[in-house]
């Protein structure tokens, strides 16, 4: 039987293609040989394919040549893995979340692949927004670079750098690279890519730094807060074990319900990358959100008693003695949902929050409570009871009788919230039974609130 070399080469083509590719790259024949007159370089003998994974694809034969173009050769995986972004750097700073490197108004931020790319397909796919400016506020504008450092066909590494020879001081800017980007063997980045970058601030203008997300926590720097240099400026939210380790410590020296909703980390650096840590000039203004509901209830906080935004307070972390310190001075800004506090140094700042004790505006009704006259509007119902509002985070109900027997104890932090008529606000149902279940006897009765020191009484009445 005849076998041609030609149809036995092509047969072995189309059988490893649809084979699984062993190392993500593709097939490609490397080496071939192709007589201009059409005949192979030996006359006779025996002709074989090969691949350089796995076995031979074809086994040695003789092959009778009757006329044609005669191919031959071997076929290799080209391996590649998948391109991308690896890092930007610069001469600046990179902060410790490792997302935005700092820039100085005049660097070259070096743009790194994981592997070497085609440089002719590196311009067009590359694009850098402004996205921020000192203040913070949106920009979204297109800025003009050059590429420079792409000395060869193939590198990994490319300088990008401002046309105008400069970056705006204090703005934030991203660089955007499409898979239009390809790697030396001609294959597309696998996913557009991104990276940031925040170019050093202008110590004789006014900044402000948000945090990424959560644009109501923030902090401003008057101008010449650092008189005599520029400084970069990292914000950031995450906690760390240190934080952990103050966190206890807040609840143990402290109260178990205190809560602490946000941290705020604030550090600022020189153009050297030295951490500054010298008083301010100008006090800087420290601004950390919240989210509370229509009547002031802190919201996500997760276990223990309901936390009124009105008993927020701002606290540092004192990082030698790894502990918090209460700061007074702090400003509650109820409309933005906001506490703000001038500072004149740097450190990290925290939200905190603890049970509310005032029990000036408690009061219950209806009084008296006659639920069998069948006006539940005006004097109740058996299935609403007498309801304590406007009562604080913590503390108890005590009912007496008029001769200073006690009926009944509730606990507000457990057993509060869930009156019938009252929802969101702090409030406390009470059935009209006695600490065995059984339901009161009609009379006067003397009700007491207590919350830390705090303690207020009043009278109500039981008409069966």
């Amino acid at each position: 039987m005849k076998v041609y070399a030609r149809e036995l080469l092509y047969a072995a083509i189309a059988v490893l293609l649809m084979q699984p590719a062993v190392f993500g790259g593709r097939w490609e024949l490397v080496a071939h040989v192709s007589p201009s007159d059409g005949h192979p370089a030996v006359a006779a003998g025996n002709l074989a394919l090969t691949t350089c994974v796995g076995e031979a694809i074809a086994a040695p034969h003789s092959a009778d040549y009757t006329g044609g173009n005669l191919l031959s050769g071997y076929l290799s995986q080209i391996v590649s893995d998948p391109l991308g972004l690896v890092k930007l750097t610069s001469t600046g700073t990179i902060f410790s979340n490792g997302q935005i490197a700092g820039a100085l108004a005049s660097d070259k931020v070096q743009l790194s692949f994981s592997a070497d790319v085609d440089t002719a397909s590196v311009p067009g796919n590359i694009r850098v927004l402004e996205l921020t400016d000192r203040l913070s506020g949106s920009v979204g504008a297109t800025w003009y670079f050059t590429i420079a450092d792409a000395g060869s066909n193939l590198t990994s590494d490319f300088g990008v750098m401002a046309s105008s020879s400069v970056w705006n001081k204090g703005s934030t800017y991203e660089l955007q690279v499409s898979t239009g980007v390809l790697d030396f063997n001609g294959e597309p980045m696998y996913a557009p890519m991104s990276s940031r970058f925040t170019v050093i601030r202008d110590h004789l203008k006014d900044n402000r730094a948000v945090v990424e997300g959560d644009s109501g926590s923030n902090v401003f720097i008057p101008a010449e807060s650092y008189p005599a240099q520029d400084y970069f400026l990292n914000i950031s939210t995450a906690a760390d074990s240190q934080l952990a380790a103050a966190d206890a410590q807040l609840a143990a020296n402290g109260s178990p319900d205190r809560k602490l909703l946000k941290a705020l980390s604030i550090n600022t650096y020189d153009a050297a990358n030295r951490h500054l840590a010298q008083t301010l000039a100008k006090d800087a203004r420290v601004t950390l959100s919240y989210t509370a509901d229509a009547k002031g209830i802190l919201q996500g906080v997760q276990g223990g008693p309901a936390l009124r935004a009105a008993n927020l307070s701002v606290w540092w972390l004192n990082d030698a003695q790894n502990r918090w310190v209460k700061l007074s001075g702090a400003t509650l800004d109820a409309a933005n949902q906001q506490m703000y506090i001038y500072q004149n140094h740097f450190s990290t700042y925290s939200l905190v929050s603890q049970p509310d004790t005032d029990v000036g505006s408690v009061y219950a009704y209806p009084v008296p409570f006659r639920p069998n006259i069948g006006n539940p509007n005006r004097y109740g119902a058996w299935t609403d009871g007498i309801s304590f509002t406007n009562l604080p985070s913590i503390g108890k109900v005590r009912i007496y009788t008029i001769t200073a027997e006690k009926v009944r104890e509730l606990d507000i932090a457990t057993e509060g919230s869930n009156c019938a008529h009252e929802s969101g606000s702090q409030c406390l149902r009470w059935d009209a039974k006695n600490s065995a279940g059984e339901t009161v006897a009609s009379g006067v009765y003397i009700w007491e609130v207590t919350a830390g020191e705090n303690r207020k009484t009043g009278k109500l009445a039981v008409i069966k």
